[in-house]
């Protein structure tokens, strides 16, 4: 017996599966938001535009909390790749280590130092819409 295309023993067939289950969840929260929009535009202009504001703020909140948090986790990756720094100069200044030991060091440094940068472009760009999201309350209250 063939598996049929909506099988769930297929991998097609989850495939299928999970596109009905999040298609079922966008239209959840499309259903929601326009359930919360309409509550709002009912209880008048200056309480939607308050709702609106609480939840950038509140929004704005958890994301400065997100890019500390993300932040403070990176600290130890920086101090290591500064300590690995340090160590490979004073292995480097030695001349009776091994030049494969040395390489070694230097790649782990590189692979330590991508990583920081990745880490800190992720920093970046957070910092980054926090400012968007910044601009966007105060467009907002210049605008009320």
């Amino acid at each position: 017996m063939e598996p049929g295309p909506d099988d769930v023993t297929t991998v097609t067939g989850w495939l299928h599966y999970w596109e009905h289950f999040i298609m079922w969840g966008v239209g959840v929260a499309a259903g929601v938001s326009a359930m919360v929009f309409r509550r709002a535009r009912a209880e008048g202009a200056e309480a939607a535009k308050a709702s609106v504001h609480a939840a950038a703020v509140e929004n704005l909140a958890a994301r400065v909390q997100a890019i500390e948090s993300g932040h403070r986790a990176c600290m130890p990756a920086v101090a290591a790749a500064d300590a690995l720094r340090a160590r490979v100069e004073a292995l480097e200044s030695r001349e009776r280590l091994a030049g494969e030991k040395v390489a070694a060091l230097a790649a782990t440094m590189a692979a330590v130092q991508t990583a920081v940068e990745r880490i800190e472009g992720r920093i970046d760009d957070g910092f980054a819409s926090v400012g968007a999201a910044l601009a966007q309350i105060a467009a907002g209250r210049a605008h009320a």
